[in-house]
């Protein structure tokens, strides 16, 4: 499928920020996940049965003690919803998936996102709702509750530590051992 010119510069631009999920996506994270709130959707594309739409304005809702699936708007807005993200996956309980592209060079990006439990980078590129391949490639990233996290993450360095005698992946800082997050590419069905 080609694009004209006009949907080219639409994809590049600020002119539209919205991307609806592709559904054969959306149900393989919702069976693993089960997800119970979408905070940033239109009524149309809400893929939960809770849902916020922009009148509703998710970032000043609460997101505890829910599964979130989250694909927000790409513009320059995102860093509040990943900021968002990782603060409600801070509370108990609460697990946030986020849909989004990978900008790996942004601020946003290295503050939270590298704070997450995993990331998971998409090969290829999603088409989403109806449109053509995006022109960005897409991660998913993973903010889990902070019990949950280390729970995993201890599991995670104990198979890896008596495999190798070691904790490769994890950081010694000021605070304590630190764990990186899982890093890992997904394929589309």
């Amino acid at each position: 499928m080609s694009l004209t010119k006009s949907e080219l510069k639409g994809l590049f631009s600020s002119a539209t920020n919205e991307w609806s999920t592709p559904q054969e996506f959306f149900d393989q994270l919702n069976k693993e996940y089960r997800f119970t709130l979408d905070p940033c959707c239109t009524r149309e594309t809400a893929k939960c049965e809770v849902f916020f739409t922009k009148e509703d304005d998710g970032l000043t809702q609460s997101w505890e003690g829910h599964t979130v699936f989250m694909n927000p708007p790409y513009g320059r807005e995102i860093k509040d919803w990943i900021k968002k993200a990782y603060r409600e996956s801070c509370k108990p309980n609460t697990t946030v998936v986020c849909l989004i592209p990978a900008r790996t060079d942004t601020r946003y990006w290295h503050k939270y996102c590298m704070k997450a439990s995993e990331i998971r980078l998409i090969k290829g590129r999603l088409k989403f709702g109806g449109k053509g391949p995006a022109p960005f490639p897409s991660a998913v990233v993973v903010f889990a509750s902070l019990a949950q996290t280390t729970l995993d993450n201890i599991k995670r360095s104990i198979r890896t530590a008596n495999r190798q005698r070691s904790l490769p992946g994890a950081v010694l800082t000021k605070s304590g051992l630190r764990i990186k997050p899982t890093l890992s590419a997904i394929e589309q069905s």
